[in-house]
């Protein structure tokens, strides 16, 4: 027997749809539940290869494995952040069967231009808008150039659950809904859950305004993280949370509507990045991150890194050089870019 969807899911559903152009939402107790969905709705199984950026979160890489599929990592741009289109090229095999894009903290990855890869090899396009919700970018809206987007509630919102999936696919998305069905389980109160919701929600209030009051609490997380998890950041798929909780619906419904606000001018947000030492290439400012030349002992100390490297070091060598060197210190408001100089997405 299914598990019946809240009222308040359904309206949050119903609020997506009204501030982005698609027309299939889907809430999710965890964004890693939607993909892992999906992968298993488009019967992705080994062989089927996904590629994803080498340089991101983890919990990607783990749930593309949990789902039985392959992840292809490949680096980043040599002055970026986001996964680099020529390096896709070299790595779609005949295995290959998505492309998975992060805007990473925001940055507008080369969406155009890796579509355009995509369909000329007829492959499928994820856009991972966590740090990208309802940024606009050269005129359209992120998450709308794919064929599926991965929506977050615990990044630029403060929230201790909650994703999503979107899509114009009505087959897809029928399928992804009776799926969730046959993978639920009864949810269980336990020490775990107490311990995942609390990670999650302290590391929303720093994602969110990367708050200094915030810093604190994330370096116990990252304790939890080495001590509780050994490292493994504890990433696995809960099949409790297929359904998102009322109470994680409800928050994330009080804040959309004023991310989405605050969002109105065009544009992506700053963020504010130091390197921490001399070896590698930093980021040549790549479109909205202002990159802090000689940071002082204070921005070292209030400074955090959100990844840790999940990959045995040589083979992405710049992704290694950003997992190890780069820190992110803060995200400014929300500019117009008829002030603002923006370097242009290269084509």
């Amino acid at each position: 027997m299914g598990v019946k969807e809240k009222p308040i899911v359904k309206e949050l559903e119903q609020i997506l749809g009204q501030l982005m152009p698609l027309k299939h939402f889907m809430v999710t107790a965890f964004a890693r539940n939607a993909f892992f969905l999906l992968i298993k709705a488009c019967g992705w199984e080994k062989p089927a290869e996904i590629i994803i950026p080498a340089f991101t979160c983890p919990v990607i890489k783990y749930t593309v494995e949990a789902a039985n599929a392959v992840p292809i990592p490949v680096d980043a741009e040599e002055n970026g952040l986001n996964i680099d289109p020529e390096l896709i090229k070299k790595a779609i095999t005949a295995n290959t069967r998505a492309i998975y894009v992060v805007h990473t903290y925001g940055n507008p990855a080369q969406i155009q231009k890796i579509c355009s890869i995509a369909r000329e090899h007829g492959l499928v396009v994820i856009e991972d808008l966590a740090h990208s919700l309802f940024t606009a970018w050269q005129g359209e809206q992120l998450g709308i150039c794919g064929d599926y987007a991965i929506l977050s509630f615990t990044k630029e919102i403060i929230d201790f659950e909650g994703g999503a999936i979107a899509t114009n696919n009505s087959e897809v998305y029928q399928k992804m809904l009776a799926l969730r069905e046959e993978y639920q389980q009864k949810k269980k109160f336990s020490l775990g859950w107490l311990i995942d919701s609390y990670v999650r929600l302290i590391g929303s209030w720093w994602e969110s305004g990367f708050s200094r009051s915030a810093l604190n609490f994330m370096r116990f997380n990252d304790w939890i993280n080495e001590v509780v998890y050994k490292g493994s950041y504890g990433i696995r798929i809960d099949h409790s949370q297929f359904h998102a909780s009322a109470m994680g619906s409800r928050l994330a419904l009080l804040q959309l509507r004023g991310l989405q606000q605050k969002k109105s001018k065009p544009g992506p947000d700053w963020y504010e990045a130091c390197y921490l030492s001399g070896e590698g290439s930093p980021p040549a400012t790549p479109y909205n991150i202002k990159l802090i030349p000689e940071p002082d002992v204070f921005i070292r100390r209030h400074s955090f890194r959100t990844w840790h490297n999940p990959y045995e070091i040589g083979f992405y060598p710049r992704a290694d050089s950003l997992f190890q060197q780069l820190r992110i210190f803060s995200r400014m408001k929300t500019y117009s870019r008829e002030s603002d100089q923006v370097v242009p997405e290269t084509q």
